[in-house]
């Protein structure tokens, strides 16, 4: 018997995921002005989480690239612009034109394509489902933060992002891509910046950050 997965909220849910991850160890802080801030302590925080685990400041950078990105993806799906496309993973199951050789490997295909995805109070999104031909979760592709950040025109002519923002959030996410979230996601290159880079932290990602917050409201 199918199962099945609404996705009405996915906007909700990877705005709410983005400010889990970048609060983690409340480092940085939510105000209630729906602001992210460094805490007042976080030199404190940081040198807790440094002797608690050897490697929590990388942890720690790569939770907030996370959460960067699911902010980023947030802001668009929310004012219905998609960059969704389907991944097909189907054909590798059991019987598939592409199925493993591997049985075990298969069958985890096969257990994929068993839950299906709806978005019953989301009509807007359930229509991108059914125009990609998107079935499964795990078929949805959202896309790589590159893509993000190439297509924020269409937050402009949307009229919800101005162009200084434009470029505000452009500049700041290809320093987070380059210096950030592809070295941290991908590979351990022997060193840990507790803090800041030039203060990227506080002058370049936290403004882009709280500019994405406030188009995610508007």
């Amino acid at each position: 018997m199918p199962m099945y997965h609404d996705f009405s909220d996915f906007p909700e849910a990877l705005y709410r995921f983005a400010i889990d991850q970048m609060t983690w160890r409340g480092i940085l802080t939510l105000e209630t002005t729906k602001q992210l801030f460094e805490a007042p302590n976080a030199h404190e925080l940081r040198k807790a989480l440094l002797q608690e685990d050897k490697y929590g400041l990388w942890v720690w950078w790569l939770r907030f690239s996370t959460g960067v990105e699911n902010l980023v993806k947030a802001v668009f799906l929310r004012h219905h612009i998609s960059l969704l496309s389907k991944r097909n993973l189907t054909a590798r199951a059991p019987g598939g034109s592409e199925a493993l050789a591997t049985a075990d490997a298969a069958e985890v295909y096969r257990i994929v394509s068993s839950i299906h995805v709806i978005a019953k109070n989301n009509p807007w999104l359930a229509g991108e489902f059914q125009r990609l031909g998107i079935q499964h979760p795990m078929e949805i592709n959202t896309s790589t933060l590159g893509k993000y950040r190439d297509s924020l025109g269409l937050l402009v002519n949307a009229g919800k992002l101005k162009a200084p923002e434009q470029t505000l959030l452009s500049d700041a996410l290809i320093v987070l891509a380059d210096i950030r979230r592809n070295v941290d996601a991908h590979v351990f290159l022997k060193i840990q910046i507790g803090g800041s880079m030039q203060n990227d932290l506080t002058r370049v990602y936290l403004p882009a950050v709280n500019v994405l917050i406030d188009v995610c409201h508007r």
